[in-house]
């Protein structure tokens, strides 16, 4: 049997393209790894109580102690926390500026109150008055509910703000493992996706109502109107005609 003087060297061609193949992907990989847009989205940094690059929001006067809470955890991610004892609406937000694109928001919300009807905590994005994104599960608002939202920004768009949002009363919310990442194309066919910009048209379409002429002329003939004085000054007359003749016998 004759030994084939060819496969060592198929083999060191093969262990050759093999090793630069690997090299390549090792070179490409940064390239194509998702970059977190977002600033501190472990909430692992900070210092005095407060996470780095986040802002604490609200509607009315507020504790910050007491409202808003930070919890750095070491080896695991951070969490923001919002508490409501009285009626308000108070948020966790990061302004991002914004290209023109397709975007990738992902984010875990918790509610901290069982009852449904106290408060509504919502983990999305900002643009204006609008919020734009996703609330815990229902039936288990205690859990983690992991989410996710894609969004498209542009025209007068420039920029969106993440948030951690709570509305209610006697209620609270925690956030964590924020992810903001930029598309290179349209999300998954099937994907929750929203374009702010015509969504934010559609809003400003929906508010517009027309408003009637304060001032605009009566609607009838000249005639009708010369009528309609006629009867009103004849009513006043005898009226007072009336009233003059009822007096007039009083002793």
């Amino acid at each position: 049997m004759g030994f084939d003087r060819s496969l060592p060297g198929a083999l060191s061609y093969v262990w050759r393209a093999a090793f630069l193949l690997f090299a390549l992907a090792l070179s490409l990989k940064p390239a194509f790894a998702d970059e977190n847009l977002l600033l501190n989205g472990d909430l692992l940094e900070g210092e005095h109580g407060l996470p780095a690059h986040w802002q604490a929001q609200s509607l009315g006067p507020d504790n910050t102690n007491k409202l808003f809470s930070w919890l750095p955890q070491t080896g695991g991610a951070g969490q923001l926390g919002i508490t409501l004892n009285r009626p308000n609406s108070a948020r966790w937000s990061q302004t991002i500026k914004t290209d023109p694109g397709w975007y990738c928001l992902r984010g875990e919300i918790r509610a901290g109150d069982a009852r449904p009807v106290a408060g509504t905590g919502t983990l999305g994005v900002r643009v204006g008055q609008r919020t734009f994104g996703w609330s815990p599960d229902p039936d288990h608002r205690s859990e983690w509910s992991t989410g996710e939202l894609y969004f498209k920004v542009g025209g007068p768009i420039k920029q969106v703000e993440v948030v951690c949002e709570l509305t209610g009363l006697h209620c609270s919310a925690s956030c964590r493992l924020f992810s903001l990442t930029a598309l290179s194309g349209p999300p998954p066919p099937g994907s929750r996706a929203i374009d702010l910009e015509a969504a934010e048209a559609a809003v400003a379409s929906a508010q517009k109502v027309p408003l009637s002429d304060p001032f605009a002329p009566p609607i009838g003939t000249l005639w009708s109107l010369g009528v309609t004085i006629f009867l009103f000054t004849a009513v006043t007359v005898s009226g007072w005609l009336a009233f003059s003749a009822s007096t007039s016998q009083v002793p």
